[in-house]
């Protein structure tokens, strides 16, 4: 694989362009099916900010839609060997390991979706541990009706440069600037956080700003309110995790 590949994946500037590059190389491999979900900042509390997981994906919108509206995503065997294991499995590897149900649990019922799509003929990476406080996986699949032994070459050929490029995806996804589902703060109220955050009372808050402490007061206010937050401490750290704060 061109090196070129890597630098669009490094180099991209939003989301949607790191997921264009990552779609492009991997088509390239021979992997032109993706399914990437993850999460990030894990270990803060749900109280601070509610995270959902991040999806990306390139395989039938239907496919995708029935995984979501049925949350078959976290039981199904992709997401618990993951959540588990790093590195990578194939499909066929992975369901010799578990024993289902015939289609009545739900975990079950993902894997026989992705048959009944002809997905079923697939490649996990698991992406545990590549990046601090988030995990991350990517399921691979050729093509739509790719046979297991189809998996298996092409994988066998491309193994090194799909695992390094998912890894610098997943980290550069875990980094980027991202759009926040919380409101975006004024200028005035990043202000104020900003200098709470450096320790300043409200009332030398108000002298460095050139306003008053009422005024200083009803700002921290606004923020908490914005953001959802009980404390001005618990705004100021919500707003950084957002990457509102020391822009």
């Amino acid at each position: 694989m061109p090196i070129s590949s890597f630098e669009a994946v490094v180099n991209a500037t939003t989301t949607a362009e790191i997921q264009a590059s990552y779609r492009r190389a991997m088509a390239r491999l021979g992997f032109r099916n993706i399914f990437y979900a993850a999460r990030f900042m894990m270990v803060v509390p749900p109280t601070v900010l509610q995270e959902k997981v991040e999806i990306f994906s390139t395989m039938p919108p239907d496919f995708v839609k029935t995984l979501t509206g049925r949350d078959l995503i976290i039981p199904s065997p992709w997401a618990s060997w993951s959540r588990k294991n790093t590195g990578s499995i194939s499909t066929r590897e992975l369901l010799a390991c578990r024993s289902d149900r015939a289609g009545k649990d739900t975990a079950a019922q993902s894997v026989s979706l992705a048959r009944d799509y002809g997905l079923l003929a697939a490649r996990l990476v698991s992406l545990k541990d590549c990046v601090l406080r988030s995990h991350g996986a990517v399921v691979l699949n050729p093509h739509a009706g790719a046979s297991h032994d189809d998996e298996d070459r092409v994988w066998t050929r491309h193994q090194r440069e799909a695992m390094v490029l998912s890894s610098v995806m997943h980290m550069r996804m875990a980094s980027i600037r991202r759009p926040t589902f919380l409101p975006r703060l004024t200028e005035r109220q990043i202000q104020v956080l900003e200098w709470s955050s450096a320790g300043k009372t409200v009332a030398e808050t108000a002298i460095i700003l050139g306003i008053s402490a009422a005024t200083v007061e009803k700002h921290l206010r606004l923020a908490r309110d914005a953001l959802g937050a009980r404390t001005t401490g618990q705004a100021i750290l919500t707003a950084h995790l957002t990457q509102q704060l020391f822009a």
